[in-house]
């Protein structure tokens, strides 16, 4: 299990970076208008996706409780460049790595519960790992999406292909 979990965030890694590259290219003006499926602009989406994994490895590396790391937010204002996004990137790539590496198969296992607003959840570790990696892809769909409508080409996204060759 844990080398599932392993894959699935280094798959992540991959994918955000390559979105990155592409982000790079694209106007101020590209980057903060309307009409990404996710939360409005390219920008605001970007820092949901940031955001989602930062809260919920809060909670999973036990800096906080759920309902505090829940309440993390990262703001479009606050990744107005492509500088501070990375930036805010890198040091929740390094909190996701560090924990994904200390846990051990059975940590995976544990039941792990929080009240949210809307619902009380309990599941196994790996199956909210799982859920973060998956909301990540989903996120970066959106996004990818967006920059296709404008006319980029940010190329194939795809696990399989990361799974075949991830130096691509």
């Amino acid at each position: 299990m844990h080398e599932m979990i392993e894959l699935q965030f280094a798959y992540a890694v991959w994918a955000t970076e390559k979105l990155f590259d592409v982000l790079e290219k694209i106007s101020k003006e590209e980057y903060n208008a309307p009409g990404c499926s996710g939360h409005g602009s390219i920008r605001d989406t970007l820092a949901h996706c940031l955001s989602a994994e930062q809260g919920w490895f809060l909670w999973f590396d036990k800096s906080m409780s759920a309902s505090e790391s829940m309440a993390v937010r990262l703001k479009g204002e606050e990744i107005e460049t492509m500088i501070q996004a990375r930036e805010h990137w890198q040091a929740i790539r390094q909190r996701t790595e560090r924990c994904i590496r200390s846990l051990t198969e059975n940590e995976m296992l544990v039941i792990w519960s929080a009240a949210t607003p809307r619902v009380n959840i309990a599941l196994p570790l790996w199956k909210f790992l799982l859920h973060v990696a998956n909301h990540g892809t989903h996120t970066r769909a959106q996004i990818v999406s967006a920059l296709r409508r404008l006319g980029y080409d940010p190329g194939n996204y795809d696990l399989f292909r990361y799974a075949l060759n991830p130096a691509i």
